[in-house]
């Protein structure tokens, strides 16, 4: 599910965008974006898919997503409200995380950033604060513009009933923890047999794969060095990565 690679317009001279879109009906398939997005969907019902996870729509329904994540957008075929209304946020991940560099009091947005690479969702009460200082920002100068931002921002890290959404990319989980697993066992018998000669053979027979794999992986390193711990975990490292 990788999603269309939508482009976002940048305003001239602004760092970071917003829109308010109200439309009679959402029907957003699957899409991704460079950017990082905040959306508060008000006045509605319907669905709202995050890289595998899926969430009921409600009034003041926010999430945050972050760049290259999946997501779309459907509000129910019938809804309270003859009207959808959606407030979106977009801004660049170089440019947040420059901001970050030499700001030194925006550090703690480091945790919401990641956080938001699979996906964030919040209380209705944090998005009724939002929506209110979303109210006028087009109307103030482009300096107040962006200090509403960092305060939406903040804003974002204070909500204690913040939801962090399933994993789009479980497949690199389970790899991660396939290599995990596979390091404790090479380390647990490396560990066990540490006082003995160990074989390019015997590693082989114990990862469950063939010799020359491991020979393939680490031509440079000699049987009778693997009874060196040190050489053994570079040898380790070759094996699996």
């Amino acid at each position: 599910m990788q999603g269309v690679l939508e482009r976002v317009p940048q305003r001239l001279g602004m760092s970071w965008r917003y829109r308010k879109i109200v439309e009679e009906k959402k029907s957003y398939g699957w899409h991704r974006h460079n950017e990082y997005e905040i959306a508060i969907h008000r006045h509605f019902k319907g669905f709202c898919f995050v890289g595998h996870n899926q969430s009921e729509i409600g009034h003041n329904h926010m999430v945050m997503v972050g760049p290259d994540l999946p997501h779309a957008i459907y509000s129910a075929l019938e809804h309270d409200s003859p009207q959808c209304e959606t407030h979106v946020i977009w801004f660049r991940k170089e440019w947040i995380e420059s901001l970050i560099e030499i700001c030194h009091e925006l550090v703690p947005l480091k945790t919401l950033l990641f956080d938001a690479s699979r996906g964030l969702q919040f209380s209705p009460d944090t998005a009724e604060k939002v929506v209110a200082m979303l109210d006028e920002v087009m109307q103030v100068s482009q300096p107040k513009q962006l200090s509403i931002l960092i305060t939406i921002l903040s804003v974002l890290i204070e909500d204690k009933e913040t939801i962090k959404l399933a994993n789009p990319v479980a497949v690199k989980d389970d790899e991660s923890r396939s290599i995990n697993d596979k390091l404790e066992r090479v380390e647990g018998y490396l560990l066990k047999n540490f006082a003995n000669d160990i074989s390019l053979k015997d590693l082989a027979a114990h990862l469950y794969v063939s010799e020359s794999s491991v020979r393939s992986c680490s031509p440079n390193i000699s049987p009778r060095a693997l009874a060196n711990i040190s050489r053994n975990c570079v040898l380790i490292w070759l094996v699996i990565s």
